[in-house]
């Protein structure tokens, strides 16, 4: 894209970006959590966001720092070269050029054109009125770092292009589908492990059973020697009283 782009052309691509990070993001995340236990998926998901936040952080800085380099290789000579072009002299052209790449980014960020507190009201006065109005209206700072701002851009997205690259390279070598439980040559084991899961209950069950077997004999002899059973009791509690 130029500098100055159509606003249709700016919302297709994003709309493709948009396109493009939903369809990597959603299946990488899924094998993430489809690889991990059931019980780890939480601990999984509040890894991936936190690596995903610190990343996002940290392009920031990236880009930010790469958009400074690139102003700072061009924007000195391309600020001096202009300022003279319209009446203001070789040594206050040049030390206006040193300013900070910094103050020039954000600047241009806020809107704002920094010429007259870069250069002076002395300076201004001294140039004819057709370039005093050019040096501070809306349209000549802009154009002014315009090339210094693409290179800086230019840095930044061939950063952001080799990143891309890198990680859709990670991506396509992590292979196919893959869930916790599989068998590690390929074969499902999602059918094995429900017939551990049916061995498990049925054993379960089978103990419950067995358990409750001795309880019901005993209540059956209680119900056929009801005073047999009451003077043990008896007996018992005679005995707990000794003690």
């Amino acid at each position: 894209l130029p500098i100055d782009f159509a606003f249709p052309t700016f919302a297709a691509i994003l709309f493709l970006m948009g396109i493009s990070m939903g369809l990597f993001a959603s299946p990488n995340r899924a094998a993430v959590m489809n690889s991990l236990p059931p019980e780890d998926r939480g601990a999984g998901g509040g890894m991936n966001q936190t690596f995903q936040n610190s990343a996002q952080v940290l392009s920031v800085g990236i880009f930010f720092t790469l958009m400074i380099l690139g102003l700072a290789s061009n924007l000195p000579h391309a600020l001096s070269s202009g300022l003279q072009a319209h009446g203001v002299s070789a040594g206050t052209a040049h030390s206006a050029s040193q300013i900070p790449p910094v103050s020039i980014l954000f600047a241009a960020f806020l809107g704002y054109n920094p010429i007259e507190h870069l250069i002076g009201q002395h300076a201004l006065s001294s140039v004819s009125a057709a370039n005093h109005a050019a040096l501070t209206g809306r349209s000549f700072f802009p154009h002014l770092i315009s090339a210094p701002f693409s290179s800086g851009l230019h840095e930044a997205f061939a950063f952001a292009i080799v990143a891309c690259l890198i990680a859709a390279a990670c991506s396509l070598m992590r292979g196919g589908k893959y869930r916790h439980g599989e068998q590690p040559g390929g074969g499902d084991g999602t059918a094995q492990a429900g017939r551990d899961r049916e061995a498990a209950a049925r054993a379960t069950r089978k103990g419950a059973v067995e358990g409750e077997q001795p309880a019901a004999s005993g209540a059956r002899r209680r119900l056929r020697d009801p005073i047999g059973s009451y003077v043990r009791s008896i007996t018992r509690k005679e005995e707990q009283h000794a003690r």
